[in-house]
């Protein structure tokens, strides 16, 4: 009898809070999340989408933004990660531009290729105060 099992491994990345920082620019705090495989040195470079007639800041050119994260994965420590990239407030969304890392062993591996990635837009649950704890 011959038994496959699959195991799913994927990265997740959920924007979980944006704020204002004024003039224009935001930043918006992200969760990476794996419990896969541990890498180092992991780059996850996201490009903002917009419409540039309708910046807060008034560029119509938005860079890049990259989040570097010294370990992800490999263990219990190293599950999740938070980052923030700071960028104009009217970003639609971002686009996921590439994803590298260096795997155990110290090679470079594209993520994108070797990892599932899933995208969240995290939507809190509402909170309030007990009748019974006034």
């Amino acid at each position: 009898m011959i038994s496959i099992v699959s195991v799913f491994s994927a990265i997740i990345l959920a924007n979980t809070y944006f704020w204002s920082g004024g003039q224009g620019y935001c930043a918006y705090d992200f969760a990476v999340l794996h419990s896969g495989d541990g890498y180092t040195n992991v780059e996850i470079t996201l490009r903002p989408r917009f419409d540039p007639e309708q910046t807060a800041s008034g560029r119509t050119e938005l860079d890049d933004a990259v989040i570097a994260l010294e370990a992800l994965g490999g263990g219990r420590f190293f599950w999740s990660a938070s980052a923030t990239v700071e960028t104009d407030c009217s970003v639609e969304k971002f686009a996921l531009v590439s994803a590298t890392a260096l795997d155990e062993a110290g090679a470079e591996v594209d993520l994108m290729k070797r990892e599932g990635f899933e995208f969240e837009d995290y939507k809190p649950v509402d909170l309030e105060i007990a009748p019974d704890a006034q």
